[in-house]
């Protein structure tokens, strides 16, 4: 079985950073040989720049959900951060 896109929630949760390392290791290695893609929800907003081409943050506008593109780099992950915990999202 070779699937062309896995779904992961939450992957990172509850493991140890050597174990997070190594399957961080995995996916990027898997994307690389095998073209796997991937999408997955995480809230370890530290990692994303090392698995992530394209990130999309979600927020709660009132009764409904808006989803924004941000970039996956160490300077969006300060943005990410700091929009996460004032719940201002950036345009």
């Amino acid at each position: 079985m070779r699937p062309e896109l896995l779904i992961l929630d939450e992957p990172f949760e509850s493991m140890d950073p050597l174990s997070k390392r190594e399957l961080i290791d995995l996916l990027n290695r898997l994307h690389d040989e095998r073209g796997m893609s991937f999408v997955f929800s995480t809230h370890e907003v530290n990692i994303v720049p090392l698995v992530a081409d394209r990130v999309y943050v979600l927020s709660r506008e009132g009764s409904s959900w808006r989803a924004r593109r941000a970039r996956p780099s160490p300077s969006a992950t300060c943005s990410i951060r700091s929009a996460w915990n004032s719940r201002r999202w950036p345009d």
